[in-house]
């Protein structure tokens, strides 16, 4: 929450206003300190999963974001200063170092005479040359990689045209390592180049077309997005997001989806039996669609509920 001054002007008498007792005015100011803080708290896109007296929260993670998605929602920040330790799921400092690029270059590169022109279709093709030539990337580049590289490397290079920043989840992951707060990662990096390679199995026309689709729109998508996800509207983020993909692509829907929430159950479980209190960051699909993680909690028995922090001038139950 942004700090909030006062200032008398140089126009003012020395003497408080007869009319006004100091006491009174601070009353008021707190009371409006207290509307305005409930006021700007909205159902976030943030829960509280509890079972008996263990706890932990479970906020809707967005990817890359365009600056102006900044500061993020007052319940996150909160969420994060009261949590225990910080969990996501993959280590986003990792990924982003060489050598795992390197490991993925290596698993999405054709080695059976194949390349990427010859598993799409003359027109998928004709109209990735065509994105490519507008944002002055060499196609020939992306030649020897499999689908899901191609696409992944394409996204990349659209969000830096586009000036974005961190997403949500990366921007809680750096927060933690300055803060020294612990940072555990739900899958290990193996796991992440194991979904990359389900990813380039998946239809070569089918994805790519769909990323092109994605990044002829990205700044207006990802803005609507945003709105969504900020009002914790997460219908509407299904509609711009996870909907697609289940449609389009619903077996690789149930691989980097589905199977991946059920996977993720023990580790849940543990974390209500501790008494420590963890703040969970997953993408916004995992919260939407068949055996969402909302859905498979409610199924565990455990309680569900929009996170509320505790505001000004309220008392801990």
């Amino acid at each position: 929450m942004q700090n909030m001054e006062g200032s008398r002007g140089s126009g003012y008498a020395a003497e408080p206003d007869a009319f006004f007792d100091p006491m009174m005015i601070k009353f008021f100011s707190a009371a409006a300190l207290l509307f305005i803080t409930q006021a700007s708290l909205a159902d976030a896109a943030i829960w509280e999963v509890s079972h008996g007296k263990h706890k932990f929260w479970l906020g809707a993670s967005l990817g890359a974001l365009k600056k102006s998605a900044y500061p993020l929602p007052a319940e996150f920040d909160e969420a994060f200063r009261q949590a225990d330790a910080l969990y996501v799921e993959r280590d986003i400092h990792a990924v982003n170092q060489p050598d795992f690029g390197v490991r993925a270059m290596q698993a999405s590169m054709y080695t059976d005479g194949r390349n990427l022109k010859s598993v799409l279709s003359a027109p998928v093709w004709q109209a990735l040359e065509k994105f490519a030539q507008e944002r002055r990337v060499p196609v020939f580049s992306l030649f020897m990689f499999k689908p899901a590289f191609a696409s992944f490397t394409l996204t990349l290079m659209e969000t830096k045209r586009l000036e974005f920043t961190n997403g949500v989840d990366a921007h809680y992951f750096y927060r933690a390592r300055r803060a020294g707060k612990p940072v555990i990662a739900l899958e290990s990096i193996d796991q992440q180049i194991r979904f990359l390679q389900v990813a380039n199995d998946a239809d070569a026309d089918a994805l790519i077309k769909a990323t092109l689709e994605e990044l002829e729109n990205l700044s207006a998508t990802t803005q609507q997005a945003t709105q969504s996800w900020r009002k914790g509207d997460m219908e509407k983020l299904d509609e711009i997001k996870g909907k697609k993909l289940r449609t389009q692509a619903p077996g690789l829907y149930s691989e980097l989806v589905v199977k991946r929430n059920k996977s993720w159950l023990p580790t849940f479980a543990g974390m209500l039996k501790s008494e420590d209190v963890e703040m969970v960051l997953v993408d916004s699909m995992h919260f939407t669609g068949p055996d969402n993680l909302l859905e498979l909690f409610a199924a565990e028995g455990y309680t569900v509920k929009r996170y509320q922090p505790v505001l000004v001038g309220q008392s801990v139950p």
